[in-house]
């Protein structure tokens, strides 16, 4: 990236602060483009996994995939810090954004990350091999090397409503007094998207893969109505409305009963 901003200063005669609006300027332009042009075709659902695909999948691999709506808003970071609002303000955080569409998203390892997060706080009166299943589900953890990747393949959400601005302020923890205003994009309350999550049991018995799916619900579950998805979910980003039994689908569908805990939960915002 300064490679970049230096040519627009260089060939433009801009000095950093006024090329940083520019180079800003030229990303927004090229996200609304994108945005416009997914808007007419509509097809970015095309590699998301359908149930006649899976039908070529091996026995047990089960779809899960949830339409939900933000009951609180969701922020994250791109992974550019430059881009300007139309109003030719400069944001310091942006929302991640999807680079082929320019829709803004969140990730499928943001998704793998925050799901991780909320079955590692599953208490262990239930579940006595907690971190067995959270190593079948996810895999080895950043610290053991990543050789096993897990039962779980986790895809990205996608959001059509447009994004607001919004101001953070810190508090300074020594003199509890508030720091620099930070300006940050935010995908707002009410905004709808859908999560598609995929469990391929390889190398596992009947016993172990109801095990995996009755730990798997109870971890959707603390993750959309407790802890959130969203960078700052210490603060109640990221948090869902109560699911519909017609935003759940499951399949094979003998295994839906198995996340009818996301449909009442004990925690969560009412609609």
């Amino acid at each position: 990236m300064d490679y970049y901003l230096n040519q627009i200063c260089k060939g433009q005669n801009l000095n950093i602060e006024k090329g940083f609006r520019k180079l800003g300027d030229i990303k927004r332009k090229i996200i609304e483009a994108k945005q416009r042009d997914y808007m007419e075709r509509k097809d970015i659902a095309w590699f998301y996994p359908s149930r006649v695909e899976m039908e070529y999948l091996p026995l047990n691999t089960t779809l899960i995939k949830i339409s939900f709506r933000l009951a609180r808003p969701y922020i994250s970071r791109d992974d550019s810090e430059i881009y300007t609002t139309s109003e030719e303000r400069t944001l310091e955080n942006p929302i991640a954004r999807d680079k082929l569409t320019g829709l803004p998203m969140v990730k499928a390892t943001g998704w793998k990350g925050h799901l991780r997060f909320s079955a590692e706080k599953i208490k262990g009166e239930e579940y006595k091999n907690c971190r067995e299943i959270i190593k079948r589900l996810f895999g080895d953890s950043d610290k053991e090397g990543n050789s096993n990747k897990g039962r779980l393949h986790f895809y990205p959400s996608f959001f059509q409503r447009k994004v607001q601005e919004d101001i953070l302020t810190p508090i300074d923890r020594r003199s509890r007094k508030a720091s620099k205003l930070i300006n940050i994009e935010v995908i707002p309350q009410g905004s709808q998207s859908e999560f598609y999550l995929l469990y391929f049991p390889y190398l596992l018995s009947i016993e172990e893969i109801k095990e995996d799916l009755s730990f798997l619900a109870e971890a959707l579950k603390l993750m959309f109505y407790t802890y959130g998805f969203s960078a700052k979910k210490s603060s109640g980003f990221g948090i869902i409305h109560p699911i519909k039994d017609n935003d759940l689908e499951v399949y094979p569908e003998r295994f839906k009963d198995y996340f009818s805990v996301l449909l009442e939960p004990d925690q969560g915002c009412d609609g």
